[in-house]
Formats: structure tokens, sequence, C-alpha cells
């Protein structure tokens, strides 16, 4: 079987060897009639593009409970994504997000997804979340704010992208 195999195979690299092809070369024209088109991409929109970004900067002793406001561009998709993140709070500042679609209807939640607060430990967490239903329109993010110690919250900065 070996040497039948063998066979085929030295016949198979002949037949390649001798039956080879040429290819050649030429150089291109240069097109001489080019015409220039002016476009504008501002009403162009990819499908499932979304993109949003808002912020909220909280002074210690404000209302530790709100709300803010991400505007999201694009066009709907089934699914979205969010990032949360938060900056210069205390090590023992904890803060909970809830997020609702323009429409109203809860999107998602750190306490009721994720069964967390975002800690300054923790903010790194936060990355590409997926929801259901990406809606264009203004979302409400509605924020509370803690501190595992009992004190008054520090100041800083909680931001919210939608995408």
């Amino acid at each position: 079987m070996k040497r039948h195999l063998g066979i085929i195979m030295a016949l198979a690299m002949a037949f390649t060897c001798l039956c080879g092809t040429t290819a050649f070369a030429a150089e291109a024209e240069p097109v001489s009639n080019v015409v220039a088109v002016e476009a504008s991409d501002s009403g162009i929109v990819p499908y499932g593009s979304l993109s949003g970004y808002g912020q909220h900067w909280h002074n210690s002793g404000e209302s530790t409970v709100g709300d803010f406001y991400v505007n999201v561009t694009g066009m709907g998709w089934p699914t979205a994504q969010l990032t949360l993140n938060i900056e210069n709070f205390g090590s023992n500042d904890a803060v909970a997000v809830q997020v609702y679609r323009p429409d109203g209807t809860f999107a998602w939640g750190t306490l009721d997804n994720a069964g967390d607060y975002i800690t300054m430990s923790n903010k790194d967490n936060w990355h590409n979340i997926k929801f259901l239903n990406g809606q264009t329109g203004t979302y409400r993010i509605h924020y509370s704010i803690i501190n595992w110690n009992g004190n008054t919250p520090g100041s800083g900065r909680i931001n919210c992208w939608i995408y």
C-alpha cells in the first residue's frame, strides 16, 4: 500500500513540475478621468451603533440620592452595553446605580444584576456590561451613595457610557 501511495505522490509531483504556468506583469495605465465627489456622512448611521456619555460630580454633604442623564444617539439595537466608573471617592464610599431606558423601563442595575456596589477597589470591574433593548434617546441614571462607616460620603464623580 505504501509503495502505491509513493508512486502516486511521485507522479503528482512530476506532473506539477512539468505543467507550470508563466505569469507576466504589466504596468497599469494612470486614471485620467477622476471625478471628485462631495459626500456628507451626517445621515449615515450603522445599524446597532449607540453612543452616549454622562456624568455627575457629587460634592460631600449633598444629597446622596439623585439622577443624571445620558443622551444616546445612533440607532437602536436588540442589545447594548454600558460602562460605569467612579473617581475620587473615599475607600469607604460605595455607589449603587440603576439605568433606565428612554421609554422609562429598567435596563440594568448594580445591585439588581451584579449584587454589588461600585467602590474604589472594584471600580474597574464595571466595563462592557450587556443589557437588552438598546434605545436611542435620554437614559436616566439613578444613583445612591453610601459610606460603609456611616459617615458622610466624600466627593467624587460617577461616569456612565452607553454604546
